[in-house]
């Protein structure tokens, strides 16, 4: 069972208890009732469900060393919507990197991010 299904079928306990003992949908609250739907809403669209049948995966980029080098080059962009990220040839998936015992791993780290990011970074010791 989906995670999306399990949530509902908790929800539609917990709000079933409540009206045994009384309880009016009124007097659940308004967002009780603003979860319930939600929840109703991502299962009819098909969230929380299980596949048919297989899911094939995107195939991920792999860098695999040469004469006991690997040689990577990741650059740090900020995104159109002003996350920061790092990409691969262009594309945003991290690559897959592939070493043997004693290979040595060049790491090549670009920073392109805009000098002002949108992110709040949060850190606790």
């Amino acid at each position: 069972m989906g995670h999306v299904a399990a949530m509902l079928r908790s929800v539609q306990t917990i709000a079933s208890r409540a009206m045994s003992r009384g309880v009016t949908p009124a007097r659940l609250g308004v967002s009780a009732f603003i979860g319930i739907t939600t929840l109703i809403f991502m299962q009819s669209l098909g969230w929380g469900q299980k596949p048919s049948g297989p899911v094939a995966l995107p195939s991920l980029p792999e860098v695999r060393g040469q004469y006991g080098a690997v040689d990577v080059t990741l650059r740090a962009v900020t995104a159109a919507d002003g996350r920061d990220q790092y990409e691969y040839h262009g594309r945003t998936v991290p690559p897959v990197i592939r070493v043997a015992p004693g290979d040595r791993m060049n790491v090549t780290l670009i920073n392109a991010m805009s000098a002002h990011s949108n992110e709040t970074v949060t850190a606790s010791c």
